[in-house]
């Protein structure tokens, strides 16, 4: 039998807003002015709730007045949502922290606090 994980928002609500100021940003728009007129789908408020999530997962950063996000939000992007299967027997439930931090410094992330401070994760 093989494990699988699931990851997911834990923000579920502010998943769009997250990834809609994660994409303004790679696109340019990297003050405040510039993103509110980037994003006006979403309110103000909105925003600033999507960019504190990402302060406090150390996923975006403010240097002079520029708004930068980390790169492992590209590899979170891919992963959420998308079935990881491992060849390796279902685990404890007492191993599954282990485990999934181990699996989320393999797939490469720079800050592996950060991403389970953003996503939440579910072995089956």
């Amino acid at each position: 039998m093989k494990t699988e994980i699931t990851f997911r928002w834990r923000k579920h609500n502010l998943k769009d807003s997250i990834l809609a100021v994660c994409y303004a940003v790679r696109l340019g728009y990297t003050s405040r002015d510039q993103i509110l007129s980037a994003l006006p789908q979403f309110s103000k408020l909105r925003i600033l709730l999507s960019l504190d999530v990402l302060f406090s997962a150390n996923m975006a950063n403010v240097n002079r007045g520029v708004l930068s996000i980390n790169s492992d939000m590209i590899i979170v992007e891919e992963i959420v949502g998308k079935p990881i299967v491992l060849p390796i027997p279902v685990v404890e439930h007492t191993a599954e922290p282990k485990l999934i931090r181990s699996i989320i410094i393999n797939l490469g992330f720079n800050n592996p606090a950060g991403v389970e401070t953003l996503l939440k994760a579910r072995v089956n």
